[in-house]
């Protein structure tokens, strides 16, 4: 017991934090994140000043934001932990059922530890191996795209913080 209480902050440690993030999420999380609807303009008026009222029609607007699937690799590979694979079986079972309608981007990230050019190859990898896992659990690889960003798109403002290493899933804009 006592070399569990020890082992387990050293893992979260290692992992940069990653797994602060949740521990998991559900098929509900994954399609209550992507299902939601802008229902369009309000039918009633907006009671507050012009600024107020832009807000919450900016607000209604909003784009979807990015799904981080919470996934992890292999040390400077593209191979997927075996908690990756739980996880993306779970979106899997989301992207083969309610949102069987909806297409995805794939979107792999890096930190900035080591050369810019094989961070970019990474991430483009690690994109591909998460589409590859998707496909092989039933979803239509024509409903998923891949693509890798490096280190261009950090998190977090330290190029070498754990946020920065994910993979993200949005909705495919065509």
């Amino acid at each position: 017991m006592r070399m569990a209480l020890i082992v387990a902050p050293l893992i979260l440690a290692l992992s940069g934090g990653a797994l602060a993030q949740g521990s998991t999420y559900t098929v509900d999380d994954v399609v209550s994140h992507f299902k939601r609807k802008n229902l369009g303009a309000p039918r009633s008026l907006c009671i507050g000043t012009p600024t107020e009222c832009n807000m919450q029609r900016e607000a209604q607007q909003a784009p979807i934001s990015p799904f981080n699937m919470q996934v992890q690799f292999e040390f400077g590979s593209a191979t997927l932990t075996f908690e990756a694979q739980r996880r993306l079986d779970v979106f899997a079972e989301a992207a083969t059922g309610e949102l069987r309608a909806e297409r995805f981007d794939i979107d792999g990230h890096t930190d900035s530890v080591g050369p810019a050019n094989a961070n970019q190859r990474l991430s483009e990898a690690r994109a591909q191996s998460v589409v590859n896992y998707l496909v092989r659990r039933g979803v239509d690889p024509r409903r998923l795209r891949s693509t890798g960003y490096g280190e261009s798109s950090p998190k977090h403002p330290d190029g070498t913080n754990g946020a920065n290493r994910r993979v993200e899933a949005s909705l495919a804009d065509n």
